[in-house]
């Protein structure tokens, strides 16, 4: 399997689990409507990760810890207004309605929106986010350098 494909593949697993818990934890008692931001989390580190992967690690034959390191901090930043917006068009494709009764944002509006949402969990969990993805792009640089 390529190596882009490998780390994405990481990232997306460790983003949805990383969604999983935080969203399970912050969510209010018998509400159980995260549910599709934890899969957009998911598919958000994923093509994020393999974006990025590519353009900084692909063309280079050793990929160093360093290279990776750099990929998973960018990832677990630019993730959160990715997985938003992906969250939006989730909702608003299944008709979901907002806590008013009114429905969500269109697409269009959920560019602003995941922005302006993101910018509320880079400052929660974005410390977090950035430091782990970090991490593991470092161990999966390491590992792949000497793979």
């Amino acid at each position: 399997m390529p190596r882009v494909l490998v780390s994405a593949l990481v990232f997306g697993g460790f983003g949805s689990i990383f969604a999983f818990l935080v969203l399970n934890h912050f969510s209010p008692e018998g509400k159980n409507d995260w549910h599709s931001l934890v899969v957009c989390s998911g598919l958000a580190a994923f093509g994020v990760s393999f974006v990025l992967w590519r353009f900084f690690c692909t063309p280079h034959p050793k990929v160093s810890g360093r290279r990776g390191a750099l990929v998973g901090a960018l990832t677990g930043l630019i993730t959160h207004p990715v997985a938003w917006y992906l969250a939006m068009v989730w909702m608003y494709m299944t008709g979901a309605r907002s806590s008013l009764g009114d429905r969500t944002v269109n697409p269009f509006e959920g560019l602003l929106a995941s922005l302006i949402y993101s910018l509320g969990s880079i400052v929660l969990v974005g410390w977090f986010t950035v430091l782990a993805g970090g991490f593991i792009g470092w161990i999966l640089g390491r590992i792949m350098r000497s793979g």
